[in-house]
């Protein structure tokens, strides 16, 4: 039986057998081309994220694991279904063996993994940043390189490597990049500002216990 996920690469082809049908310059032709071209892309997405998710979930799993606790007091997740973005840097400041990567933007938090990650991947060469830690500085508005500034750091990564200097391949792909994490950064901060409704006790408000009302009358 075909997976729901596998379908999204056999529509494709379907549309396209619709398409041959088709009279040309007619609006059904226009309507078919254009949902040609965007079950197009999904497809390519589909088979990214594929891949993606073979090469890097057991390092991301790992990462999840081992940092548990401080994923848990920051009120961070990593979750496949939380990714807003991610995309092929080079990481400019550190060894030029290690400069290839690859940024994670999550709606919670960033990472960063070596593009050719292998199993004995030291976790020093690994980062996890919370989104509301991170301030992006983009002066270079002609140029693929932007900054990112690790505003605290705590035992797992050194002040020496707070800032992370990136280039990206594309001028196009590094203003996506900016806008993602500025846009994942004012979403987290709206969540954790959000008001206590003072009527519910998961909010830490004052709503009466229904069980003792009960009993006391």
């Amino acid at each position: 039986m075909i997976k729901p996920v596998q379908r999204v690469v056999q529509y494709p082809l379907l549309l396209r057998a619709i398409q041959s049908c088709c009279e040309q310059d007619t609006l059904q032709a226009k309507q078919v081309e254009v949902a040609l071209q965007k079950m197009q892309t999904l497809a390519e997405y589909v088979n990214e994220m594929q891949r993606v998710h073979e090469q890097y979930a057991p390092h991301i799993d790992l990462l999840r694991r081992q940092n548990e606790v401080f994923l848990k007091e920051k009120g961070l997740r990593i979750d496949i279904r939380d990714l807003v973005l991610f995309a092929h840097v080079q990481w400019l400041n550190v060894e030029k063996s290690m400069q290839e990567y690859v940024i994670f933007v999550f709606q919670t938090l960033i990472l960063l993994l070596p593009r050719n990650v292998r199993r004995d991947c030291k976790m020093k060469w690994m980062r996890v940043l919370p989104i509301n830690d991170v301030q992006v500085e983009d002066d270079r508005n002609d140029e693929p390189v932007l900054t990112l500034i690790h505003m605290r750091t705590n035992e797992r990564h050194s002040n020496h490597d707070a800032p992370y200097h990136l280039a990206c391949c594309q001028l196009a792909l590094k203003q996506q990049l900016v806008r993602s994490i500025k846009k994942a950064k004012a979403n987290f901060s709206r969540e954790t500002r959000r008001p206590l409704s003072g009527s519910s006790q998961s909010d830490g408000g004052y709503g009466s216990d229904p069980v003792k009302d009960r009993k006391s009358s």
